[in-house]
């Protein structure tokens, strides 16, 4: 019997009529433009956000309105046309078999898991790891990085000359508008290294590399320099040097200009809008090169040369005779100021080695960065010294951020300005500036352990377990002796109650028997062992004097003696340990701040921003 009514085709020929209904209601080319318009924002969102501040949660949200509105737009390209005369609700042309109710219902289920697999994709935690997500504004733009030059001279000596004048090199490369230069600290990774020109460029994310040697008999100097494009491996320009002694910062005028000169086919317009006005960029470091140097004492220039190997070794014998040498340059020129701002840096971290020595020598850091600044008010290594000393010797956050910001102003590239302005930012609970000036100091400088460092606890303060734990590990892989890491590791697994994992990352650190002493602290914690044993072990690790208040504060939490976790800030903070500063940031804190000891102790620390949950 024939059946009556409308009539629903069957197999191939249904599907076919599905899909030109598709395409007649426009559903699949709704779809795609959709889909465009959404990945656009997002792109455009995810550096926004950043150089907004934004907290990443808001961004997540938007990212998951738009996957969620795509199923959305699916069903109402499917039931409404848009017509001349309005919307209206779509309908089949006259005579044409309906679709099957089936259909609509896979079209549905297909929007949906789109959505879902997006949402999925963007809100599952660690899928954006920051430790490695690029800064726009550093990332674009020509780049260079300059390797240590070799020092070919004789008796193999002169080490410290021909680190130094790199150094000096890249301290008037980075003067240049507009070109991005790797920081010292990773450029010196490869010293001493037969590594293709073309693989660091890829590691350092940079465009050119230059590099040279140095030959130094008597008072006649050779030196060869050489650029080099990363994409090819091909020699931009290349250039040797032999000149008297006497001229030393003439040969670094003539190279930063030729190399200056080299690049600026490439660099075009990125390097016109500069500071540097309408000068061409070899003007501009040529321009550099006088106020770099700062002196013209050939002795003092050594001595200066000298001290800056021995600060950036940075263990606290080298500091201590980095500030012997820059003080001998400052005997044989007492107005150069560059001498003056390396004593100021010099003694600025110089308390995160030496607690005993804190006060002594941030008040002499001052002094020095002080008269650094009058002689040479353009010093950004002076106004990050002394971003140092207003932070860890007089609290004085709001000194410490014009310190620092005008250190950045005047040596964008300056990564060590960026990683202390992280530090300062989180401090002051301004998680998400701090996130983000960690993150510029991590591409200008992404080989170095310190700044590896700095953004792992900037993403502990912001509770980022995960990207906390592989900013550690990550600093670990650069520097195994890097035991500060393995005692953030252990904050970490503590924060989370891995109790097993904090015991494995303390095994590492090179304090006798504080393994064995806090596995007993965790066992009263954990309630398989007894309260006294545990408090004694914690009593037995303050009095190991390693310069970390956590290690006795936090068992101290743990087992509920909140008296005594205080007592041992107190003691910190009267030995002006700089640890100290960070103990509010602590997840464990969060429940106490409206214990009076902890609204006394941070209103003298200056840290009213600690009375408040931190803005990520």
């Amino acid at each position: 019997m024939a059946k009556s009514g409308h009539q629903q085709p069957d197999g191939p020929a249904a599907q076919r009529g599905f899909w030109r209904e598709l395409r007649r209601r426009k559903v699949p080319r709704i779809a795609g433009a959709y889909l465009a318009g959404a990945f656009a924002v997002l792109q455009a969102g995810d550096i926004l956000f950043d150089v907004l501040v934004l907290p990443r949660a808001v961004f997540r949200a938007v990212a998951a309105l738009l996957i969620l509105g795509f199923p959305a737009t699916l069903v109402l390209a499917w039931m409404f046309d848009i017509t001349p005369d309005g919307v209206r609700r779509a309908r089949a042309p006259a005579g044409a078999a309906r679709p099957p109710r089936g259909y609509f219902a896979t079209l549905l289920a297909f929007g949906l898991a789109i959505a879902l697999l997006g949402v999925w994709a963007f809100l599952r935690p660690g899928t954006r790891d920051r430790t490695t997500a690029p800064t726009a504004a550093i990332a674009a733009g020509p780049s260079i990085a300059v390797l240590p030059f070799e020092d070919f001279s004789p008796a193999r000596d002169q080490e410290y000359f021909s680190d130094g004048l790199t150094e000096e090199l890249l301290n008037v490369l980075a003067q240049v508008p507009g070109l991005r230069v790797a920081a010292r600290t990773s450029s010196f990774a490869f010293k001493g290294k037969r590594i293709d020109a073309r693989e660091i460029g890829r590691r350092l994310d940079v465009g050119t590399v230059l590099e040279g040697s140095v030959r130094k008999a008597g008072n006649t100097l050779r030196i060869t320099a050489q650029l080099i494009n990363v994409e090819d491996g091909f020699h931009l320009w290349s250039q040797h040097y032999d000149r008297e002694l006497t001229d030393i910062f003439a040969i670094q005028d003539e190279i930063a200009g030729a190399i200056a000169d080299a690049l600026l086919p490439r660099l075009g317009a990125a390097l016109a809008d500069g500071p540097a006005g309408d000068r061409t960029p070899a003007a501009a470091a040529r321009a550099a090169v006088p106020r770099l140097a700062g002196t013209a004492s050939i002795e003092a220039h050594d001595a200066y040369l000298l001290g800056l190997y021995h600060w950036n070794r940075r263990s606290l014998a080298d500091l201590r005779r980095a500030v012997e040498l820059f003080e001998e340059a400052l005997r044989l020129d007492p107005d150069y100021a560059r001498a003056h701002a390396g004593i100021a840096l010099a003694l600025s971290v110089m308390p995160f080695l030496d607690v005993d020595a804190s006060t002594e020598a941030l008040t002499r850091g001052k002094a020095a960065g002080l008269r650094a600044l009058e002689l040479d008010p353009q010093l950004p290594e002076a106004y990050a010294a002394l971003g140092q000393i207003a932070t860890y010797l007089e609290h004085d956050w709001a000194a410490a951020d014009r310190y620092y910001r005008r250190a950045r102003e005047l040596n964008p590239n300056y990564a060590t300005a960026h990683q202390w302005y992280a530090e300062l930012q989180a401090l002051r609970g301004r998680l998400g500036e701090a996130l983000q000036a960690a993150q510029i100091a991590r591409e200008l400088d992404p080989l170095s352990p310190v700044v590896n460092h700095v953004l792992g606890a900037v993403h502990l303060f912001r509770r980022e377990f995960d990207d906390a734990e592989r900013a550690y590990r990550r600093t670990l892989e650069l520097d195994p002796t890097y035991f500060t890491a393995n005692v953030m590791l252990w904050r970490i697994h503590i924060a989370q109650r891995r109790y097993d994992a904090a015991l494995d990352a303390l095994a590492a650190t090179p304090f006798p028997g504080i393994a064995e002493l806090m596995a007993r602290a965790q066992a009263g914690i954990r309630g398989t062992g007894t309260r006294e044993s545990a408090l004694d072990a914690v009593r037995a690790i303050e009095r190991l004097d390693t310069g970390f208040p956590m290690l006795a504060y936090v068992p101290y939490l743990l087992l509920g003696d909140v008296g005594a976790a205080f007592r041992s800030l107190e003691e910190a903070y009267r030995a002006n340990n700089p640890q100290v500063t960070y103990f509010w940031l602590d997840p464990l804190f969060d429940d106490l701040r409206e214990d009076p000891v902890y609204v006394s102790l941070v209103r003298r620390l200056g840290l009213e921003e600690a009375l408040r949950p931190p803005v990520m």
